[in-house]
């Protein structure tokens, strides 16, 4: 399975658990996520982000970002 994002503008969202723009789980760990020319600012909450601000994923997930903006 393939989260992809392209050309996608994700802010001002806000969450009280995990997540606050994307949360990405697998229970066999598979899987991975393709970020490109997007945009992922100013959401707010969660707290399980391993590898790239305000995306709560497993660590062993395969994340690919490329022209995009995540802060």
């Amino acid at each position: 399975m393939t989260l992809s994002l392209c050309g996608t503008h994700i802010e001002y969202n806000q969450v009280n658990a995990f997540g606050s723009a994307i949360f990405f789980v697998t229970d066999d760990h598979t899987g991975n996520i393709v970020i490109d020319s997007s945009m992922i600012t100013n959401n707010i909450g969660g707290s399980w982000y391993p590898q790239h601000p305000q995306i709560s994923e497993f660590d062993d997930t395969p994340t690919t970002v490329t022209n995009s903006t995540i802060q």
